[in-house]
């Protein structure tokens, strides 16, 4: 009869293991294993569980920008011997690209596009950590479409879209699958509803048309909180008077009571000066000099009209009237 052969750590727990069975000892002999189940192992490397196809990365589009073939002129504009503005153009001597180093460090962080000679895309590193992060499409001169990597995982999370160069629509991408899931619909620059993709089939599944109500008192609570960043009066106080004809008829009514202030202002001023302007005195004759004795002599007098007196008084102040010759 075979023995069966126990290893010697299964001794110690021999009294509990013939009350619970011989389970205690299975698996000794074998190889230790993690508290996750696993045997040990190297660690898996991390995989992306999205699907990365369906996602757009943020590259320079060398559609228009490779130098291949193409003759490019390089500008030094701050002189450190790197060329930092860089035009490329095709055999027919038309642009097709600008290439720009927009901080200087060396790397080039700012690419537009050209096709037929119009300003066709662009793209830009903003963050200058050689990646881009944003870009813009154009048509006609207006801008379309503005794609942005807000979480820098180098993909699309954010779009917003234009027409006729008026902001109409903003989609993100909040669980960064590479789709996007709340669409913030713009009525007149300011924002009108929004809608959320639940089950992911890039569909709007729920609308939420209380979100007007909510921006405006978001939008009011930042306006008080920093009056200078809305565009208000340093003071808060001041109101611009309305645009329009309706502003002309203020303006002229404002003006009209300016004018009637100054000329009351004006007549009081009048009164004012009168009521301070001393009266005109005729000159007084000289008094005579006292001799050592107190006597008075007569002084000499210049010949002079007599000046007239009040009435009621033989000697009194002379008047600021003349008589009559």
């Amino acid at each position: 009869m075979p023995k069966l052969a126990l290893a010697p750590s299964c001794f110690a727990a021999l009294g509990l293991a013939l009350g619970l069975g011989s389970t205690g000892c299975a698996g000794q002999g074998q190889g230790s294993q993690d508290p996750d189940g696993g045997a040990n192992s190297a660690p898996t490397p991390w995989e992306d569980p999205r699907d990365l196809s369906q996602m757009k990365s943020l590259v320079v589009d060398g559609t228009f920008c490779d130098r291949r073939g193409k003759r490019a002129d390089q500008i030094d504009t701050n002189h450190d011997n790197r060329a930092d503005l860089i035009t490329l153009y095709d055999a027919g001597g038309q642009i097709t690209c600008k290439q720009a180093d927009l901080n200087f460090d060396g790397r080039l962080d700012a690419f537009f596009h050209y096709q037929d000679g119009e300003l066709r895309r662009e793209q830009y590193d903003q963050d200058h950590d050689g990646r881009i992060d944003a870009g813009r499409y154009s048509k006609d001169g207006k801008v379309y479409l503005l794609e942005q990597d807000l979480n820098n995982d180098g993909y699309v999370d954010t779009w917003r879209r234009y027409d006729a160069g008026r902001l109409v629509r903003v989609e993100n991408d909040r669980d960064f699958d590479g789709r996007a899931d709340m669409f913030v619909h713009y009525v007149a620059g300011k924002v009108d509803r929004v809608g959320y993709d639940i089950d992911g089939n890039g569909q709007v599944d729920q609308w939420d048309h209380d979100a007007a109500r909510r921006a405006a008192i978001a939008l009011d609570a930042v306006t008080k909180a920093n009056p200078l960043e809305s565009g208000e009066a340093e003071s808060g106080y001041v109101e611009e008077p309305p645009e329009g004809p309706a502003a002309g008829a203020v303006a002229g009514q404002g003006e009209d009571e300016a004018d009637k202030e100054g000329g009351e202002a004006s007549e009081g001023e009048e009164e004012a000066a009168k009521d301070d302007e001393p009266e005109e005195k005729a000159e007084p004759e000289p008094e005579a000099e006292e001799d050592a004795e107190g006597e008075k002599e007569p002084a000499a007098q210049a010949p002079q009209k007599p000046a007239a007196q009040k009435p009621g008084g033989a000697s009194g102040t002379p008047s600021a009237q003349r008589p009559g010759g």
